[in-house]
Protein backbone atom coordinates (compact mmCIF):
# COMPACT_ATOMS: atom_id res chain seq x y z
CA UNK A 1 0.00 0.00 0.00
CA UNK A 2 3.04 2.51 0.78
CA UNK A 3 4.92 1.75 -2.09
CA UNK A 4 1.48 2.33 -4.03
CA UNK A 5 1.29 5.77 -2.30
CA UNK A 6 4.74 6.64 -2.94
CA UNK A 7 4.50 5.96 -7.04
CA UNK A 8 0.85 7.70 -6.77
CA UNK A 9 2.89 10.63 -5.28
CA UNK A 10 6.33 10.51 -7.47
CA UNK A 11 3.47 10.45 -10.67
CA UNK A 12 1.05 13.41 -9.63
CA UNK A 13 2.74 15.72 -7.44
CA UNK A 14 6.80 15.58 -8.14
CA UNK A 15 6.02 16.90 -11.62
CA UNK A 16 4.24 19.84 -10.79
CA UNK A 17 7.15 20.80 -8.21
CA UNK A 18 9.45 19.94 -10.64
CA UNK A 19 8.19 21.82 -13.53
CA UNK A 20 8.21 25.31 -11.57
CA UNK A 21 11.65 25.98 -12.50
CA UNK A 22 13.91 25.67 -15.72
CA UNK A 23 16.73 23.32 -15.11
CA UNK A 24 20.06 24.59 -14.50
CA UNK A 25 21.65 21.01 -14.82
CA UNK A 26 20.94 17.80 -17.04
CA UNK A 27 19.69 16.09 -14.41
CA UNK A 28 19.05 12.39 -15.66
CA UNK A 29 20.38 11.88 -19.11
CA UNK A 30 20.10 9.78 -21.56
CA UNK A 31 23.14 7.18 -20.68
CA UNK A 32 20.75 6.73 -17.18
CA UNK A 33 18.43 3.64 -17.44
CA UNK A 34 15.71 6.07 -15.58
CA UNK A 35 16.11 8.68 -18.70
CA UNK A 36 12.52 6.32 -20.50
CA UNK A 37 10.75 6.97 -16.80
CA UNK A 38 12.10 11.12 -16.55
CA UNK A 39 10.66 11.48 -19.98
CA UNK A 40 7.21 9.58 -18.94
CA UNK A 41 6.26 11.13 -15.94
CA UNK A 42 7.16 14.26 -18.15
CA UNK A 43 4.78 13.08 -20.64
CA UNK A 44 1.86 12.29 -17.88
CA UNK A 45 2.65 15.90 -16.46
CA UNK A 46 1.91 17.93 -20.43
CA UNK A 47 -1.67 14.94 -20.19
CA UNK A 48 -2.64 16.75 -16.92
CA UNK A 49 -2.05 20.08 -18.23
CA UNK A 50 -4.97 21.59 -20.11
CA UNK A 51 -4.22 25.03 -20.61
CA UNK A 52 -2.48 25.85 -23.92
CA UNK A 53 -0.01 28.73 -22.53
CA UNK A 54 1.11 26.26 -19.32
CA UNK A 55 1.25 23.35 -21.51
CA UNK A 56 3.77 25.46 -23.96
CA UNK A 57 5.55 26.85 -21.13
CA UNK A 58 6.02 23.33 -19.67
CA UNK A 59 7.16 21.74 -22.81
CA UNK A 60 10.05 24.76 -22.90
CA UNK A 61 11.21 23.84 -19.97
CA UNK A 62 11.49 20.08 -20.92
CA UNK A 63 13.41 21.57 -24.36
CA UNK A 64 15.49 23.63 -21.89
CA UNK A 65 16.73 19.67 -19.97
CA UNK A 66 16.97 18.22 -23.23
CA UNK A 67 19.12 21.10 -24.51
CA UNK A 68 21.28 20.70 -21.33
CA UNK A 69 21.62 16.79 -21.87
CA UNK A 70 23.15 17.16 -25.67
CA UNK A 71 25.36 19.32 -23.87
CA UNK A 72 26.21 17.45 -21.16
CA UNK A 73 26.27 13.92 -22.93
CA UNK A 74 28.86 16.03 -26.02
CA UNK A 75 31.20 16.68 -23.35
CA UNK A 76 31.18 13.06 -21.91
CA UNK A 77 31.98 12.16 -25.48
CA UNK A 78 28.90 10.09 -25.80
CA UNK A 79 27.73 11.76 -29.37
CA UNK A 80 25.15 8.66 -29.73
CA UNK A 81 23.06 9.76 -26.23
CA UNK A 82 23.38 12.90 -27.34
CA UNK A 83 21.97 12.75 -30.61
CA UNK A 84 18.80 10.80 -28.97
CA UNK A 85 18.35 13.62 -26.35
CA UNK A 86 18.76 16.23 -29.64
CA UNK A 87 15.85 14.45 -31.48
CA UNK A 88 13.47 14.90 -28.18
CA UNK A 89 14.84 18.41 -27.94
CA UNK A 90 13.78 19.18 -31.66
CA UNK A 91 10.53 17.47 -31.10
CA UNK A 92 9.63 19.28 -28.01
CA UNK A 93 10.83 22.32 -29.48
CA UNK A 94 8.24 21.87 -32.85
CA UNK A 95 5.28 20.84 -30.29
CA UNK A 96 5.92 24.61 -28.64
CA UNK A 97 6.21 25.99 -32.06
CA UNK A 98 2.78 24.48 -32.58
CA UNK A 99 0.97 25.35 -29.16
CA UNK A 100 1.96 29.06 -29.77
CA UNK A 101 0.59 29.01 -33.40
CA UNK A 102 -2.56 27.75 -31.92
CA UNK A 103 -2.12 30.10 -29.05
CA UNK A 104 -2.15 33.14 -31.95
CA UNK A 105 -4.86 31.91 -33.86
CA UNK A 106 -7.08 31.90 -30.56
CA UNK A 107 -9.18 35.26 -30.23
CA UNK A 108 -8.83 35.10 -26.26
CA UNK A 109 -6.92 36.75 -23.61
CA UNK A 110 -3.65 34.92 -23.54
CA UNK A 111 -1.85 37.52 -25.61
CA UNK A 112 0.43 38.19 -22.66
CA UNK A 113 1.09 34.52 -22.18
CA UNK A 114 1.86 34.43 -26.22
CA UNK A 115 4.24 37.64 -25.74
CA UNK A 116 5.86 35.85 -22.63
CA UNK A 117 6.23 32.13 -24.24
CA UNK A 118 7.59 34.04 -27.43
CA UNK A 119 10.11 36.18 -25.64
CA UNK A 120 11.19 32.51 -23.71
CA UNK A 121 11.50 30.95 -26.84
CA UNK A 122 13.74 33.58 -28.34
CA UNK A 123 16.00 33.19 -25.38
CA UNK A 124 16.05 29.26 -25.54
CA UNK A 125 17.16 29.72 -29.49
CA UNK A 126 20.05 32.03 -28.41
CA UNK A 127 21.08 29.42 -25.62
CA UNK A 128 21.16 26.92 -28.59
CA UNK A 129 23.33 29.00 -30.89
CA UNK A 130 25.52 29.46 -27.50
CA UNK A 131 25.93 25.41 -26.87
CA UNK A 132 26.97 25.55 -30.31
CA UNK A 133 29.54 27.84 -30.09
CA UNK A 134 30.54 26.70 -26.63
CA UNK A 135 31.37 23.36 -27.80
CA UNK A 136 32.67 24.97 -31.52
CA UNK A 137 35.36 26.32 -29.19
CA UNK A 138 35.85 23.11 -26.47
CA UNK A 139 36.55 20.98 -29.60
CA UNK A 140 39.28 23.25 -30.67
CA UNK A 141 41.22 23.36 -27.72
CA UNK A 142 40.66 20.00 -26.66
CA UNK A 143 42.49 17.72 -29.09
CA UNK A 144 41.35 14.39 -27.89
CA UNK A 145 38.24 13.60 -30.80
CA UNK A 146 39.14 12.40 -33.95
CA UNK A 147 38.07 14.03 -37.19
CA UNK A 148 35.37 11.87 -37.45
CA UNK A 149 33.89 12.86 -33.85
CA UNK A 150 34.43 16.49 -34.70
CA UNK A 151 32.60 16.26 -37.33
CA UNK A 152 30.00 14.36 -35.60
CA UNK A 153 30.00 16.79 -33.04
CA UNK A 154 29.51 19.35 -35.21
CA UNK A 155 26.67 17.88 -37.15
CA UNK A 156 24.65 17.37 -33.84
CA UNK A 157 25.02 20.81 -32.35
CA UNK A 158 24.66 22.81 -35.74
CA UNK A 159 21.06 21.15 -36.32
Amino acid sequence: MKTKLLLLFVLLVLPFAYAQELPEDAGITPDSFVWGLDKAIENINLLLTFDKAKKAEKRLQIAQERLLEVKSMIEQNKLDKADKSKKSHEQTLEKVKQNLDELKKEDTEQVKDVTTLESALNKHESKIEELSNEVDIKIELNGELTEDQKSAVRNLVSS
